[in-house]
């Protein structure tokens, strides 16, 4: 019947009015579904951006990671290096060793260092840096870790003398602020900037072992003796790696 109806047009206003219903709601309804498909595509392509960037993140920690571990591992090297060949011109017997913790709130201002009694470390091992730069002395010892105290500290002396042979003293620590060195007589030549260098007198501390130069020279009239501040060779609140001179 439909069919008829269509052949004689008699159906013709009411497609038409159906067309014109419709093409009104398809407006509508399509820009609604374009909106929700964009909105869904917008949503998962700032959901993959923010998973990509986590794994960015994750990459750039590893990389920063990996960077820092081959600049410490260069470091490394770098000190093995010149202590092998301090070692080389030397008869000691070095063991490297690594700064865990310091502790200058302590009056001896003392070092925590990662060898022990299992690496054959003994407490009055010398404690040098690269170049034979004494740094301190082991105070204690235990089975993996030892305390470095460094010479700095107001209980450490070492009998010393200027690299030309012109002055001898002892070079003590002075409560953490610096090192002096002491009892040099009068007779004797100091002049700022000659080197300072362990004697080995009295067994405690290795000869030749580089402290550091002489800064300001005092004399006094009254003065038996003449005294002298000494610019340590390092920093000792930077130390990171050090050698351990193993007692023969």
């Amino acid at each position: 019947m439909l069919i008829f109806l269509n052949g004689f047009g008699i159906l013709s206003p009411i497609l038409d009015y159906g067309r014109v219903s419709v093409n009104f709601l398809e407006v509508p309804l399509v820009s609604s579904l374009k909106w929700g498909r964009d909105w869904s595509k917008a949503f998962f392509e700032i959901h993959d951006l923010v998973k990509q960037n986590d794994l960015l993140s994750k990459q750039i920690e590893a990389l920063n990671t990996e960077l820092a571990r081959r600049e410490r591992a260069l470091e490394e090297n770098r000190i093995l290096r010149e202590a092998l060949g301090f070692q080389g011109s030397t008869k000691y017997e070095l063991v490297p060793g690594e700064v865990l913790n310091y502790d200058f709130l302590n009056i001896n201002e003392r070092v925590i260092l990662n060898r022990g009694e299992r690496d054959g470390v003994k407490a009055g091992d010398n404690v040098i840096v690269s170049g034979g730069t004494l740094v301190g002395i082991v105070s204690e010892v235990s089975q993996q870790t030892s305390f470095l105290e460094l010479i700095t500290s107001s209980g450490q002396a070492a009998n010393a003398r200027t690299a030309n042979g012109k002055a001898t003293g002892i070079v003590r620590g002075e409560h953490g602020l610096g090192l002096v060195f002491d009892q040099v007589s009068l007779s004797e030549t100091l002049s700022a900037d000659d080197r300072v260098v362990t004697s080995g007198l009295g067994g405690k501390f290795l000869p030749d072992l580089y402290i550091g130069k002489i800064g300001e020279v005092k004399i006094r009239s009254t003065d038996l003796f003449q005294v002298a501040t000494v610019i340590p060779a390092v920093s000792y609140r930077n130390l990171q790696f050090v050698f351990i001179i193993k007692n023969p």
